[in-house]
């Protein structure tokens, strides 16, 4: 997958490179819309960020919403390509399924492949 070492060669940056922006530059390659155009201002650093998903329900809340809104997709059934919500690593993160077991997500400190964390949603394309 072309797109995952695309990303594993950017320093990691709130709002431009981070665990949302990962997911939304997935679905934008895939669907050919402009997700990253339509994301909100709150998402452009860690305080705002961390704000905004409080305010707003958390992560899965707030990206279910984006996702349906932007992309028109629903939640699915697990299957690679699909974009997730899993938990682990002491927080919530937007991630990529790559496979039945794996899923790729952009970290503070580098892109990981685990089958470790736990799908809180999942959406399809």
């Amino acid at each position: 997958m072309h797109y995952l070492a695309d990303v594993a060669r950017q320093d990691f940056a709130w709002g431009e490179s981070d665990c949302c922006t990962f997911a939304i530059g997935w679905l934008d390659r895939v669907t050919g819309k402009d997700g990253m155009a339509a994301r909100h201002d709150a998402l452009r650093n860690e305080a705002a960020c961390r704000a905004h998903l409080t305010a707003n329900g958390g992560l899965a809340a707030v990206a279910g919403d984006f996702i349906s809104k932007v992309y028109g997709l629903a939640q699915a059934a697990p299957a690679p390509g699909n974009v997730v919500v899993v938990r682990g690593l002491g927080e919530e993160l937007l991630g990529i399924r790559v496979s039945d077991r794996d899923i790729a997500m952009r970290t503070s400190s580098r892109l990981m492949i685990t089958s470790r964390a736990t799908i809180v949603k999942e959406w399809g394309l």
